[in-house]
């Protein structure tokens, strides 16, 4: 690879360019908050509820203010870390005077925040998550919701936006339909929605069932996450009760896997043997990657022999929550098991 200075010269002016794997999901640091009005008082209590709100999607855990006192403590504090306030305009007519009040803030600073308290942080980077769902009601045959629904697609999204879960509907075309039906959806056929979900690239599947019966909701879910399945029955007054309880229930049980305590200093480091590294293209992303994965503080490059390159990798929190950051990628294919004893890991880039 010609000019390897000119090159790492490179990678230091463009780290701070956004590049991501799965799905980079920036909203996590944002909030809205209502407010009755603009005033300076009302702005500053916006500002610790929408904390908790970031605080929240960030860690992944719904009572991690009520639960961390030193969290708690540093709510009166919330404007220093509010970077960009914005407000919508009240619609022209009404007699609300409701404001919408989107707050934006220092990313840093709250992942700061949660690891000064010792509270597990669950990156930017989270799994894609594509949503089966099988609809029906008392004047509704069962069907397959999919993304030209409108008001049902808001509704997921909104739940899922709480927890800062990235999800997707399918768009049921003749691909789609040539390979599904409703029934497979209703008895949650795993096998055959896999295949289904092949072309939609996601990290993971939610198969749902609901049901309207009079004025109440009733569903059952699946979580599928590779060979990894969970399941929920869930009941409500209201759609949005509904799909707010699985989007908790499926935020909860990623957290479980992919989030973890971060340190504010280098914890630990370990070598990385990455195979593949064709174009100066390819290195500039996989550094980029790299970089924006939680549990990483600073990457080296080591060396380059031929597409292979070497790097050293410095981390925040431990070998394992690296490798199950970097599974969520699809661009970094594991070669080889790192024994327990052996910091190297080898992967190989792909590029899809």
């Amino acid at each position: 690879m010609r000019n390897l200075s000119i090159i790492v010269t490179t990678l230091l002016l463009m780290l701070v360019s956004p590049w991501a794997q799965a799905v980079r999901v920036n909203s996590i640091y944002q909030a809205e908050v209502p407010v009755q009005s603009q005033s300076p008082q009302e702005k500053s209590r916006a500002a610790q509820v929408g904390l908790v709100q970031v605080l929240i999607k960030v860690s992944g855990n719904s009572q991690i203010v009520d639960s961390n006192p030193a969290l708690k403590a540093e709510l009166s504090q919330a404007d220093k870390l509010a970077q960009e306030y914005s407000y919508t305009t009240p619609t022209t007519g009404t007699k609300s005077k409701l404001h919408i009040l989107t707050i934006r803030y220092d990313v840093l600073g709250v992942n700061r925040l949660l690891q000064e308290s010792g509270a597990p942080t669950w990156g930017q980077n989270r799994p894609l998550i594509l949503v089966w769902l099988a609809f029906e009601g008392p004047n509704h045959s069962p069907d397959i919701v999919d993304s030209s629904v409108e008001e049902m697609q808001a509704a997921i999204k909104h739940s899922a936006k709480q927890r800062g879960l990235p999800v997707m509907l399918p768009v049921m075309d003749v691909t789609d339909l040539g390979l599904i039906s409703v029934n497979d959806v209703m008895t949650k056929s795993v096998t055959a929605l896999q295949t289904a979900s092949q072309r939609y690239n996601s990290d993971a599947m939610l198969i749902g069932h609901v049901m309207q019966v009079n004025e109440d909701f009733t569903s059952q879910w699946r979580l599928v996450i590779g060979t990894d399945q969970w399941n929920w029955e869930i009941r409500g007054k209201t759609l949005d009760e509904v799909l707010s309880g699985v989007m908790n229930n499926v935020a909860d049980t990623m957290v479980a896997r992919y989030a973890s305590v971060m340190s504010t200093t280098v914890q630990s480091e370990l070598t990385m043997k990455v195979s593949g590294v064709k174009q100066q293209s390819d290195l500039l992303q996989l550094m980029r990657y790299l970089q924006h994965l939680t549990p990483v503080a600073e990457v080296q490059l080591v060396s380059v022999t031929g597409s292979d390159i070497v790097l050293n990798v410095s981390l925040r929190g431990t070998k394992q929550s690296f490798m199950q950051a970097v599974a969520l990628g699809k661009n970094l294919q594991p070669q080889s098991k790192a024994d327990q004893s052996d910091d190297t890991l080898v992967y190989q880039w792909v590029v899809h």
